[in-house]
């Protein structure tokens, strides 16, 4: 099993360009998606939510069909682009074996409470050769470890009533968001490669307020936005063999 690890190349290294290209790492994100040969055939959302994330939008054009699911039944019936829908945990749901080319997800290894599980599915559902792509937060950053806090305190409900930040119901738990975590719970048997992706990202500041925000700035400036390890973004790239 082959394993790399990449940081994208930026036309600026410095706060001010992070701060200005927010949703630098969505791009990042869908362009990688695009450039898999696997998006022209049939294609799994993990976590789809009730729509496609509007960065993944453009990438409607390109596949054969599109199947999602998600814990939640009202959302996942609302899709207006699913060929087919399962309202449950990929762990849960009754997906056929060797099905996809490509599947994805944006934003939900962070819920995830049993990765060897997970992981052992997701290679499941693949076709040889197929592929998954999962973005996140990184276990080691600041953010996700003020969310396990506020979880351990199960104050969300609190915080969300508190801030115009948007909080999600779900639990996160943050046990497959990390190289370590993915390498120890990830089957090696039928996987050809994993590749690890990091990017920076600047909008955790938004869940401080104002006269705090120097806080994370002073973070990104010094770690976030220079090494990979401190990096907010986490992505993966596993192929199957």
């Amino acid at each position: 099993m082959q394993v790399s690890y990449i940081v994208p190349k930026f036309e600026g290294s410095n706060l001010a360009y992070h701060d200005q290209n927010r949703s630098g790492f969505q791009h990042y994100f869908a362009e990688r998606l695009s450039q898999e040969n696997g998006i022209r055939g049939n294609v799994l959302d993990v976590g789809c939510g009730p729509s496609l994330h509007p960065r993944l939008q453009p990438l409607k054009n390109l596949w054969q069909s599109l199947d999602g699911l998600d814990p939640n039944e009202e959302e996942v019936e609302m899709h207006p682009d699913l060929r087919q829908r399962w309202a449950a945990t990929l762990e849960e749901a009754p997906i056929p074996n060797n099905a996809y080319d490509l599947a994805y997800s944006f934003n939900v290894a962070e819920h995830v409470s049993n990765p060897a599980e997970f992981l052992a599915k997701v290679l499941s559902v693949l076709k040889p050769g197929g592929v998954y792509w999962a973005l996140s937060n990184h276990t080691l950053h600041p953010f996700a470890r003020i969310v396990r806090l506020i979880e351990s305190f199960q104050l969300k409900r609190t915080y969300a009533a508190n801030t115009s930040a948007k909080v999600n119901d779900y639990p996160a738990f943050y046990r497959c968001n990390s190289v370590r975590q993915i390498l120890k719970n990830c089957p090696p048997a039928g996987v050809r490669k994993i590749d690890f992706h990091f990017y920076p990202c600047m909008q955790w500041d938004t869940y401080f307020p104002k006269w705090l925000r120097p806080i994370p700035h002073l973070y990104d400036y010094t770690i976030g936005t220079r090494y990979a390890r401190g990096m907010m973004i986490f992505m993966v790239r596993i192929e199957k063999e």
